[in-house]
């Protein structure tokens, strides 16, 4: 469940905190997984097929991300500007419009921002 490339050392000493949670998030995952498919060998081959608990450790986290970006963008922003008829183009994790809806758009995303982040402000 812990990844180690050389690069890895170079994040760590910039950001250690983050290094540890990705560690432990990740060793959490396998963990569970390894535990649940001793337990339950069927349901586990049903549900992860041949993937092994390393390779769902490795995976959840990247997964997790995309959901809560997806979540936060499609869901949240995208939606409230195709509701409010400003034409919009979501692209990864920005979201495309014209200079004249810049405003209003900025305001949506803060607002679905702050409310996932608590407090987050764009920077302009």
């Amino acid at each position: 469940y812990v990844y180690s490339f050389p690069e890895k050392e170079l994040i760590r000493d910039a950001y250690p905190g983050l290094v540890e949670f990705i560690d432990g998030f990740k060793k959490f995952i396998f963990e569970k997984s390894a535990t649940y498919r001793e337990k339950h060998p069927v349901r586990y081959r049903e549900r992860y097929g041949e993937k092994t608990p390393y390779q769902l450790a490795k995976a959840a986290l990247p997964c997790m991300l995309q959901l809560i970006e997806s979540k936060i963008f499609i869901d949240g922003i995208f939606y409230e500007c195709c509701k409010k008829d400003i034409p919009v183009l979501s692209r990864h994790d920005s979201i495309l419009c014209k200079e004249s809806d810049y405003i209003k758009v900025m305001q949506i995303m803060n607002k679905h921002l702050d409310k996932f982040l608590d407090d987050y402000q764009l920077k302009t």
